[in-house]
């Protein structure tokens, strides 16, 4: 198979200068153990489109993609440290056969070999010079990998653990928008990513050809959800601190008027700054006085309670990420039985 032209749309910029923190993660884990089996259903649960309710919800920024429940080693062979546990595992809770180790920021909790668990991973990476690559995926169950609006790869139904490639071909060094989206149903549980330089579609998948995306290669969304619990800025709090991972008034004196200055994400009036202004200007502006912020809702970037439910109200529900949703149990219907390997 010939490589795929990248869009056009898909580059969001030039190469950054500053190295990657890493990408966007939303995880959630399903009510029902053995669902979703298919990526539709596993986009639904991510959206909150779902018939099957959602058990608990988790937004945070993970260093690279190298995830098992630790019943399965990674496409190379290896457990941890290099492989990261997933969202709310409980790696004692099955007696795994390999380790994994814990990412921070990342929750445990009762997550282990019932499945259940859909992940979307968002942001860019930086492809640093034109010319071809190949893009490797280590999965169990389905994945499903788009730049831009362009899929480069899917497979949709419940698998072993398996490695699929495709090789994309870059016109221009840059950053390019990605979505990866991966489910587990039982059983095993593993998504990994990985790169090589020219068309290794063919031949072994080792070491020597293929390493694990770089960390440093990995930019978060912007439009991802802002905080743990996967709410997003709006109102008295409209900004989001990404490295804190929480909604604040504002991150510079910019944005708080010409008499008001940014103290921990909040604008408070500074006279002497107002001050200098009039004497600039000759006047001050009537409309210029900035009140001083109460702070922050104490409730606004705390971490998700242990092992309850990590749900809020201030979740835009146009993004699909009603998460109120979370703390309600759908009402009993029958649900379509997940296929099991």
């Amino acid at each position: 198979m010939a490589p795929l032209d990248l869009p056009a749309s898909s580059r969001i910029g030039d190469v950054p200068t500053a190295t990657g923190t890493g990408a966007s993660a939303l995880a959630v884990h399903g009510f029902f153990r053995g669902f979703p089996s298919s990526i539709a259903d596993a986009r639904d649960l991510l959206d909150a489109r779902s018939i099957a309710p959602a058990f608990r919800a988790w937004c945070g920024t993970v260093p690279y993609v190298d995830f098992t429940n630790g019943t399965v080693l990674d496409s190379q062979g290896r457990e941890g440290p290099t492989v990261l546990c997933l969202p709310f595992l409980d790696p004692a809770r099955m007696m795994p056969a390999h380790t994994c180790a814990a990412s921070e920021g990342v929750p445990t909790g009762t997550y282990d070999q019932g499945g259940g668990l859909v992940m979307r991973l968002e942001g860019s990476v930086a492809l640093r010079e034109s010319g071809v690559y190949t893009f490797a995926w280590g999965h169990d169950d389905g994945v499903s990998m788009r730049f831009g609006d362009a899929t480069v790869f899917e497979y949709p139904d419940p698998t072993g653990s398996r490695v699929d490639r495709r090789a994309v071909r870059v016109d221009r060094p840059g950053r390019y928008a990605f979505t990866l989206e991966w489910y587990d149903t039982i059983g095993g549980a593993l998504l990994d990513w990985y790169v090589a330089r020219g068309d290794a579609t063919d031949g072994t998948f080792d070491a020597a050809r293929f390493s694990l995306v770089r960390r440093e290669d990995l930019y978060p969304s912007e439009s991802a959800p802002c905080t743990a619990r996967c709410e997003r800025c709006e109102g008295e709090t409209p900004v989001c601190d990404r490295a804190a991972r929480r909604c604040v008034r504002c991150l510079t004196d910019a944005m708080c008027g010409p008499c008001g200055v940014c103290r921990e994400g909040a604008c408070v009036g500074d006279a002497g700054r107002c001050a200098a202004d009039a004497s600039a200007d000759g006047a001050v502006d009537d409309g210029a006085t900035v009140e001083a912020d109460g702070g922050l809702d104490a409730a606004t970037g705390a971490p998700p309670p242990a092992g309850g439910c990590g749900c809020a109200t201030t979740t835009d529900a146009r993004a699909g990420l009603a998460w109120v949703a979370l703390c309600v149990l759908a009402p009993r219907r029958r649900v379509r039985r997940g296929k099991r390997r």
